[in-house]
């Protein structure tokens, strides 16, 4: 995962690997440009590139229910919920399971 690269070149990233692995399929939502959105704690907002690159994290953001309501991020489809775990299963916790090959 690029937040590893990040990480080993000093960088912080320490909040996104920690919120992708904490967090629900519930707290996974997708822009329109196809990136990831994970919704952390303490109003904490990742934005992650489907290669898994950290774009940036927001920290407080208080208006993501707004976000969601008018669209802008978009709660993921179950398709994209077994994306998400290809690409990120090494860091999901065990409520991704259903989401996960037999």
């Amino acid at each position: 995962m690029h937040a590893e690269i990040r990480s080993s070149q000093g960088r912080n990233v320490s909040n996104a690997i920690n919120d992708v692995n904490r967090e629900t399929p519930s707290k996974i939502y997708m822009q329109n440009d196809g990136r990831y959105v994970v919704q952390g704690n303490n109003g904490r907002v990742h934005i992650l590139e489907q290669s898994g690159e950290i774009v940036t994290t927001m920290n407080k953001v208080t208006n993501f229910n707004d976000r969601v309501r008018k669209g802008r991020y978009i709660p993921l489809a179950e398709s994209q919920k077994m994306d998400f775990v290809k690409k990120f299963d090494q860091y999901l916790n065990s409520s991704w399971n259903s989401y996960r090959p037999d």
